[in-house]
């Protein structure tokens, strides 16, 4: 049999702590909520900066192909176009395209971190509502500590204690489930946040890549 006065104590600290755990969680909560806002607020900001990526790159493709009949229009001397303006057209084209490209690569690649983002919105606010049912559990357990101790206290028959011991023993063990299977999803979350670690050093080789191309342009 434990020792009683100690258990006692364990019991309110268990109520305080619960208390405690129930207020992170419900911070928690609000802070997935407005990261869900911010994430899908993101999405839509992503999808435009594609369409225009891809406007961009059609554009170039076309302007391109025009110069190409421009020249060919030269050769068979319907027209006389400048070689020079049709050169400095056709630079500016090929630098649109090419930052087209990057752009497009860019917005799948936040396309990605927004998914992604989004997701562990989702997860945080329903690991929040887990860790609030935690707390609950928390209570309960402290509840049946309590009725041990008190049936300890008033001398009960052997078999009703041992009754009431077993009770809240086997609450620990359910609390320590639910312990791990929140630790479980909290380690699934951060996979997916080292996912998009993963993802934004890609997207910052990307900017480089479009910024090198912008110096050359404008050597």
């Amino acid at each position: 049999m434990e020792d009683i006065k100690k258990l006692e104590l364990t019991a309110k600290e268990n109520i305080k702590l619960a208390q405690q755990e129930k207020d992170v969680a419900k911070q928690s909560k609000l802070i997935g909520e407005e990261e869900l806002k911010k994430s899908k607020a993101r999405e839509y900001l992503v999808n435009k900066e594609f369409s225009v990526a891809k406007v961009k790159r059609e554009w170039a493709e076309k302007k391109l192909s025009l110069l190409i009949e421009k020249r060919n229009l030269m050769k068979k001397g319907f027209f006389e176009f400048s070689e020079a303006d049709i050169k400095a057209e056709e630079d500016y084209a090929i630098y649109n395209q090419k930052i087209a490209v990057i752009q497009q690569e860019m917005a799948e690649l936040n396309s990605e971190i927004a998914e992604l983002e989004t997701e562990i919105a989702h997860k945080k606010v329903k690991l929040a509502n887990e860790k609030v049912s935690a707390a609950k559990e928390r209570i309960k357990l402290s509840k049946k500590q309590t009725s041990y101790i008190k049936g300890v206290n008033e001398n009960l028959p052997e078999d009703k204690i041992e009754g009431l011991e077993k009770t809240y023993k086997d609450q620990e063990e359910a609390l320590d489930e639910f312990r791990d299977y929140i630790i479980k999803k909290e380690k699934e979350i951060k996979e997916k946040e080292n996912q998009i670690s993963d993802l934004k050093k890609k997207l910052a080789q990307k900017f480089a890549e479009q910024e090198k191309v912008r110096r050359v342009e404008h050597q």
